[in-house]
């Protein structure tokens, strides 16, 4: 949900069954963090049990700008879990683009996938550098950076992030620098780490060569 003012809006969080209803203990919304745009991406576990989502968080003195971390709340929480301190480890960033729900979940609903792009100035849209893709695991609590692939071509939206079924791979549509392929099809295996060209010559479609479903064997 948003709420507005003269700031802008911010995002809450709320039970719809409790809503108005006083004394109830849950029945007060969750506040997430102001809707900040290229800070405000968020999508639901598959089980309905996880809100992962962006927020803005430490500002950057060197380069002028907020980074991004990525958080995670369930249902009857009091409040959000940080789960990254992307800041320590890059400095500014900024998770994904302009879209909103383009937090990817595995299909187990164990694992968050999202691109994790350098902030180089105070302009979230023009001052950024590479974009790496990154694993947040919830269960085990740790973050992996998958560095074999980096693009910037990465504003509005970075390539749309699609799990395999059985959780082990993540597909996307990228261009492969100073090679005459063109836009190739590329599968990531999330437990070595490696890329597999799957395809070449795929071409953008309303504007990006994105992937659109893994579907399962017959």
């Amino acid at each position: 949900l948003g709420q507005g003012g003269e700031d802008g809006f911010t995002r809450l969080l709320e039970n719809l069954e409790f809503r108005n209803r006083t004394g109830v203990a849950g029945a007060a919304p969750v506040v997430l963090g102001a809707d900040v745009p290229y800070y405000n991406n968020a999508a639901w576990s598959p089980d309905g049990t996880w809100l992962a989502f962006v927020r803005q968080g430490v500002f950057d003195d060197s380069v002028g700008a907020y980074g991004s971390e990525l958080w995670g709340i369930r249902p009857g929480d009091d409040a959000p879990t940080q789960w990254t301190d992307l800041h320590s480890a890059y400095g500014a960033t900024r998770i994904n683009g302009h879209t909103i729900s383009d937090l990817i979940w595995s299909p187990d609903g164990t694992r968050v996938a999202f691109w994790v792009i350098e902030l180089i100035g105070a302009d979230p849209l023009a001052n950024t550098g590479n974009a790496v893709l990154h694993v947040y695991d919830v269960v085990a609590g740790t973050l992996n950076a998958y560095c074999g692939y980096s693009t910037v071509e990465h504003t509005p939206n970075p390539p749309r992030l699609i799990w395999s079924p059985d959780g082990t791979h993540i597909a996307f549509g990228g261009n492969v620098q100073n090679d005459d392929k063109g836009y190739l099809l590329l599968a990531l295996n999330t437990a070595d780490g490696t890329y597999t060209e799957l395809s070449n010559g795929i071409f953008p479609a309303l504007g990006a060569p994105d992937v659109i479903g893994w579907g399962r064997l017959p």
